[in-house]
C-alpha cells in the first residue's frame, strides 16, 4: 500500500467514526456537590459513594481540597449519595431521579460523631439549577398522554414548559395551508 493510500485511508476513517465519538456524550448526566460539617467549613478528602438504586452499581471519589466532588458520565436513573469522613456521622442523601444531561447537585452536610452513626438526609432537591445556565423541564409520560391536543396539533406540547405561553398575531401562531 503507497503512503498516499494510507494517508487517504486515515482520513476517512477519522471523518467516518467523528460522529460516532460526538455522540457518545448525550445521553450522560453528573452528580456534584461539596461536603460541609455543621459550621458550614468544607470536608476534605471525604470518600463519596454513588449509588445507582435500579443496579446496584457504586462509584467511588472523594472531595477536594475545596469539598467539591463531581461524578460524570452516569446514565439516567435513580441514585443516592452515601458520604463518610474520619471524626464525622455517615451520611445518606434521599433517592433522586438524575435525567439525560442533567447537573444533580447533591450537597452533603456531616455532623461530628461516631463513623457507626448514620445520618439519613431527607430533603428536596432545589428546582434551580445554578450549575449552568441552560433552561430545560422534564416533561412526564402522563403529562403528555393527559394532553387536550385540540385538533391533534403537536405544537401544543411546547407549551407544558415553565413560562412558555401562547401569542397571538402571524408570528406567534402557526400557520395553516
Amino acid at each position: 500500500m503507497s503512503a498516499k493510500t494510507r494517508i487517504l485511508t486515515l482520513c476517512l476513517l477519522i471523518t467516518s467514526t467523528a460522529g460516532l465519538l460526538y455522540g457518545q456524550g448525550g445521553a450522560s448526566g453528573t452528580i456534584l456537590g461539596t461536603v460541609t460539617d455543621t459550621s458550614g467549613a468544607v470536608i476534605a478528602s471525604a470518600k463519596v459513594d454513588v449509588t445507582n438504586i435500579a443496579t446496584g452499581v457504586v462509584i467511588h471519589t472523594q472531595t477536594g481540597s475545596t469539598g467539591d466532588y463531581t461524578v460524570p458520565y452516569l446514565n439516567p436513573a435513580t441514585y443516592k449519595v452515601t458520604v463518610t469522613a474520619t471524626g464525622f456521622q455517615k451520611s445518606v442523601s434521599n433517592e433522586f431521579t438524575l435525567a439525560v444531561d442533567q447537573q444533580a447537585r447533591v450537597n452533603i452536610m456531616l455532623k461530628p460523631g461516631a463513623v457507626t452513626e448514620i445520618l439519613e438526609v431527607q430533603a428536596s432537591a432545589i428546582a434551580l439549577d445554578t450549575d449552568n445556565s441552560s433552561v430545560s423541564s422534564l416533561i412526564t409520560q402522563k403529562q403528555v398522554e393527559e394532553l387536550p391536543l385540540n385538533g391533534r396539533n403537536f405544537v401544543q406540547l411546547l407549551l407544558l414548559g415553565e413560562g412558555a405561553v401562547t401569542v397571538g398575531g402571524e408570528q406567534g401562531t402557526m400557520r395553516l395551508g
